[in-house]
Parts: C-alpha cells; sequence; structure tokens
C-alpha cells in the first residue's frame, strides 16, 4: 500500500475523526496509542485490529504483525495529527465491539458499576479501578463518554479493551433493585454494609446523582473544608471498601 501524502484521504479523514465522541460512534472503529499498549494488545487481541499506523520504515514492530493487520505508512505530517500524545510510536486502528442493552431488572452479579462520566480522563481512570477491583460488568449511561475514546484507552491503561460492558439508559432514568451512589449525604461509607450482589451508580461530573431516583446513597466522611472527591477519586475508595468486606477470589 502506498504511502498517504494527502489530508483528503478518506481513510485518513475516517482515522482523523476517531480523535472525537462523534467519529467512534459513526465509524465503529478506535485508535489505539502507547509504547506499552500497542504491542500488549497486539499480542493478546490481535483480532480487534485492523490497521497498523507509521511513518517510519524501519519500525521494528512491523515485522510482528498478523496477516489480519494492515500495515499503513503515512507522511510524518499526517502521523503527527493522529498520535494524539505524541508517542512517535505505531498506533493500531481497531473495531469497537457490539456493546448490548443492559437488563437492569435483573439482580446484579457481584459489583456492577453505572457510569454517566462525560469527560474521557476521568472515564480511563475509573475503567482502571473498576478492572482493578474486580466490577463484573460496567453499564455506559447515555450521558457516558465512550470508553474507547484515546484519552480514555490510555487512562485505563487497557482496562477499556478488557471490560464487559452493555448500554444503559440516562441518568435519570436508571431503575435497578440494589442500587448504591455516593452522595454528599448518605450513610457514612465506613459504617455500611455492602450487599455482595450491587450496583454502584457514579453520576455525572457536577450534578451527581438525581434526586429523584430510589437509590440507596452513601457518603465518604472528609474534612469540613473540603467540598467534594474527584468523582473517580470516591468511586475508587467506593470499590475498595466493597472489596475489603467481598476480597476478590484468589
Amino acid at each position: 500500500m502506498s504511502v498517504i501524502e494527502s489530508s483528503r484521504n478518506s481513510h485518513f479523514k475516517i482515522w482523523l475523526s476517531l480523535l472525537e465522541g462523534k467519529g467512534l460512534k459513526k465509524h465503529r472503529q478506535f485508535l489505539l496509542m502507547g509504547r506499552k499498549l500497542v504491542p500488549e494488545f497486539l499480542k493478546e487481541r490481535a483480532e480487534l485490529f485492523t490497521h497498523c499506523l507509521y511513518s517510519n520504515k524501519n519500525e521494528n514492530l512491523l515485522p510482528l504483525l498478523p496477516e489480519s493487520v494492515t500495515a499503513q505508512e503515512l507522511s510524518p505530517a499526517l502521523f503527527k495529527e493522529l498520535d494524539l500524545f505524541a508517542t512517535n510510536f505505531p498506533l493500531l486502528v481497531g473495531k469497537i465491539p457490539e456493546i448490548p442493552v443492559a437488563d437492569l431488572q435483573s439482580s446484579p452479579r457481584g459489583i456492577e458499576a453505572l457510569s454517566a462520566l462525560g469527560n474521557p480522563a476521568n472515564q480511563g481512570a475509573f475503567l482502571r479501578s473498576c478492572e482493578a477491583f474486580g466490577v463484573t460488568k460496567v453499564i455506559l449511561l447515555e450521558e457516558a463518554c465512550s470508553p474507547f475514546h484515546p484519552k480514555a484507552l490510555r487512562a485505563s491503561s487497557g482496562s477499556s479493551l478488557r471490560l464487559d460492558f452493555v448500554r444503559g439508559p440516562s441518568v435519570a432514568e436508571v431503575h435497578s433493585p440494589s442500587l448504591v451512589a455516593l452522595d454528599l449525604k448518605g450513610q457514612a461509607l465506613p459504617q455500611f454494609s455492602w450487599p455482595k450482589d450491587v450496583r454502584l451508580l457514579l453520576g455525572e461530573e457536577g450534578p451527581g446523582v438525581p434526586k429523584t431516583s430510589p437509590i440507596e446513597k452513601i457518603t465518604i466522611p472528609m474534612m469540613n473544608s473540603i467540598e467534594s472527591l474527584n468523582a473517580v477519586a470516591a468511586a475508587s475508595i467506593a470499590l475498595y471498601s466493597y472489596r475489603s468486606q467481598h476480597p476478590l477470589s484468589k
């Protein structure tokens, strides 16, 4: 395949659009970047990827590509536009898997997490905590950004490609058994007895949890000088609290 040098190239236009949520949704593809993540997932999940984009013919990664992944050289200028984090390392183009609709009326299994986070970096950091603490399923609410956004993939350290996702409704329309949410007013977390099977709702930054939802609320005690914690930090504390009562199997 010849070198792509024009920004008007149809393939390049699609790949460039994958840096934003609209492009991810329209084309059902994503870009994976990083000197650690690219070789790791090329080895573990090569079936997810269709292209390897590069601008250096001497790149050592290229001989390792499976036949199903097409190597495509770009001009340095075009590659730089796609290389959002200036990794100077080949990028992978992947296929976003189908995400089924959640059945929130069924009982949860273990701890499941509902995310309405719209910030990709926060979403990725939350997903990393979800994997670390053994969340069995992540329900992406309508307000949530894509876990396959480049910033979410990077912040998740690859958790976005390992977790089990389902699609949920708007945060205002969530109705589910065994639903718990972090709130500024609620039962103090140290005294809260976690059900073994439960869903933890993480609302949007700012609006938080809707007041009308029938949700059990818990709060993290903290100094009066601090109004609130970052949503991801608070969720990570809650997940740790759950695991302190329901340890992971070794």
